[in-house]
């Protein structure tokens, strides 16, 4: 097995609107509180390719996503299912993603960050290194995050991770935990929140390594700090030595590579012209007098009317995943801004395979939340759909997307 490891800065250089935190609350700055990363890990086993892309963003959109998968497949001899792309999911990065209410795309940066995340992956085929070892470990910490949508409600306090240790050019690492990097609330800053702090810390131990943000759709971190960032390296510094606790009792696994993907649609409710205008009255009311969110309702009241009249409106919703096997260790890349107790009922399915998780990959999508949001139409299950110009998913879209995850996994591994 062969392994190499880049990063590059992706900060903009003129002011830009930042992502996240809608409705038109203006932010918009140019200053860099973290930098703003894209990392790249290319590993190569026996003929099997697989190249990760992580950066910090808070999503990424198809137009991107095609760009840079396109632009590295067609000169490297690698398959797009084999490249995987994964925003840490940070809220004080430049938009690029078109969403109502939080913030305008900028199409310069945008141009920018796809020769970025194509520089990077280009120099990752560069310099590699033979692969010796690899462990797994999973450690508890404390002090980061907590469920903001149920009080006392599910929440995975685990660091989840893969160590590579080379031949000649060190260790290489996979960190994986579940949490919005929004410890900055709404101030308007460039920062690559907590995610830089774990990074930094591994760095500082000479560990290079890629963060993957886990099914983290319902947890906040603790305390959010809208003045400094020292909330923001204080969790990381928690969550990486966490990660170094777990490096004590590190298992070694079989060096071994598979690369796979699949998908499955989830169904969406059936809206109509008749039953918009009901639809955005409730919408209005959860606004509660907040004008902002109004007018987004207003935009997503257009972009409905539109898909409806022009007959494009879907019922269906295509969910992308990407996964890998390392030994009995499984990266699993999926598309959504998912719950934590995907996660926890996956990781329970699948046992005893050791399960990394990644969300919100590739193309940014929707909210996968429990029932219990749709019918209370809070922000996960109804009012979300607004930022995202998108309808509500039908009830049992949680239960269904678990089962359809876990029936592809297992039924590969059987295989």
């Amino acid at each position: 097995m062969k392994i190499s490891y880049t990063g590059k800065k992706i900060n903009p250089d003129y002011p830009v609107d930042l992502s996240g935190f809608g409705y038109f609350l203006n932010r918009v700055t140019d200053f860099v509180q973290e930098d703003l990363f894209a990392h790249a890990l290319n590993i190569s086993h026996e003929g099997t390719q697989l190249l990760i892309i992580t950066c910090d963003l808070l999503g990424l959109s198809s137009y991107i996503v095609d760009r840079v998968k396109t632009a590295i497949s067609g000169k490297h001899n690698i398959c797009k299912n084999q490249i995987i792309m994964l925003p840490t999911h940070t809220h004080t990065a430049p938009v690029v993603i078109p969403l109502i209410g939080c913030g305008q795309l900028d199409y310069a940066y945008q141009s920018f960050l796809i020769s970025a995340l194509v520089d990077v992956a280009e120099e990752s085929f560069e310099n590699t290194s033979e692969v010796v070892a690899i462990r797994r470990l999973v450690c508890p910490v404390s002090g980061v995050g907590y469920n903001r949508t149920i009080s006392d409600g599910p929440i995975d306090n685990n660091v989840y991770g893969l160590v590579f240790e080379t031949k000649n050019s060190g260790t290489y690492a996979i960190v994986n935990y579940a949490c919005h990097p929004v410890t900055f609330g709404s101030r308007s800053v460039i920062s690559a929140d907590f995610p830089h702090y774990v990074l930094k810390n591994l760095e500082e131990k000479g560990i290079k390594g890629i963060y993957i943000n886990g099914c983290h759709g319902d947890i906040d971190p603790i305390e959010r700090d809208a003045d400094s960032n020292k909330n923001a390296a204080e969790y990381g510094a928690r969550i990486a030595q966490s990660f170094f606790n777990g490096l004590k009792s590190a298992v070694q696994v079989d060096i071994s590579l598979e690369v796979f993907d699949f998908d499955f649609n989830i169904s969406l409710q059936k809206i109509d012209l008749n039953e918009l205008p009901d639809i955005v009255l409730q919408m209005n009311e959860a606004a509660e007098g907040n004008d902002s969110m109004k007018v987004a309702v207003f935009q997503w009241e257009q972009v409905l009317t539109n898909q409806i009249l022009k007959g494009t409106i879907t019922c269906e919703e295509n969910v992308y995943n990407q996964a890998v096997r390392i030994g009995d260790c499984v990266l699993l890349a999926s598309q959504g801004e998912l719950y934590t107790e995907i996660g926890q009922r996956v990781r329970k399915n699948i046992d005893p395979e050791f399960l990394i998780f990644g969300s919100n990959a590739n193309v940014a999508t929707r909210y996968i939340a429990p029932d219990s949001e749709l019918k209370d139409k809070t922000y996960g299950g109804f009012t979300s759909n607004i930022v995202d110009g998108t309808v509500p998913v039908c009830a049992g879209t949680m239960e269904e997307f678990i089962d359809n995850i876990t029936t592809h996994l297992l039924s590969r591994r059987s295989s």
